[in-house]
């Protein structure tokens, strides 16, 4: 509609490389011309965070060297002595999947770090280890900043910055697919792409990646506007066709196995 209409310069956008080349070979079978002649981009999210961070030289850290430099910070941070002894009890995956949360939700300070509500997996992390947490937070960014590394959500950020600088809106309308599999930060961004009236997303609020955090409201206060909401009742996921076909393909790859299985309850 949005082509039919006569908008161009439309971004079409999500999180993986999979979902990118399939929204490209399924536009240029619907569209009646090229992507490039109706203005029609269509990338992943990070190709967007690229090309607004330009500047940036710094080297996306591995899970490897988030580990490392976690274990550098853990045996050289200062902290009081009862919370230090707390904060070495939990697990370093713990730890690091707090600065996770920190940094897809850009949170920017302790304060706004203690106010949240669904914060861990199991532990307690009261005021006191908090503060734990956000001080080694800190430190193991400066760490990561030194050796010469950044996050994916720190250049997220960047990117948000700059955008925010922006005279004027990149887009006539940005599309994004399975936001809720994109964290605050990048979505963040995405929406200051485009004016809202151009903004269209679809999500499935039950399966987001960052539990507790995508909704219609957040989308709302992003936006600075309310947006219309559409729910789909019917799944195009799981169709008879689909479900009289997978049992046929399993049985022919089990039965070059010699595996006997039963397929009744699918």
């Amino acid at each position: 509609k949005l082509v039919e209409s006569g908008v161009t310069n439309i971004l079409l956008t999500t999180h993986t490389e999979p979902l990118v080349d399939y929204f490209k070979q399924l536009l240029e079978e619907l569209l009646p011309d090229s992507l490039d002649r109706l203005s029609i981009h269509v990338c992943k999210v990070d190709d967007i965070v690229k090309k607004y961070n330009e500047t940036n030289k710094s080297t996306i850290a591995s899970e490897e060297i988030s580990h490392l430099c976690l274990q550098s910070i853990m045996r050289t941070a200062k902290l009081d002595r009862n919370i230090h002894n707390k904060v070495k009890q939990l697990d370093e995956s713990s730890i690091l999947e707090q600065i996770k949360m920190i940094e897809s939700r850009g949170i920017t300070n302790l304060t706004k770090y203690e106010q949240i509500s669904d914060i861990g997996k199991g532990e307690s992390f009261r005021r006191d280890l908090r503060r734990a947490v956000w001080d080694i937070y800190q430190q193991w960014e400066n760490l990561l900043q030194k050796s010469g590394y950044t996050t994916i959500e720190q250049s997220r950020r960047q990117a948000l910055d700059t955008v925010g600088d922006l005279k004027s809106k990149p887009y006539n309308a940005v599309i994004i697919d399975e936001a809720q599999d994109l964290s605050p930060t990048a979505l963040r961004l995405l929406v200051q792409l485009v004016e809202p009236s151009g903004l269209f997303l679809t999500a499935d609020t039950s399966q987001s990646l960052y539990e507790k955090v995508f909704s219609w409201n957040f989308v709302q206060k992003e936006i600075g506007c309310k947006p219309t909401i559409r729910t789909l009742t019917k799944s195009f996921r799981n169709t008879k066709e689909i479900g009289e076909a997978c049992p046929k393909i399993l049985i022919r790859k089990y039965d070059r196995g010699n595996v006997a299985t039963d397929f009744s309850s699918l």
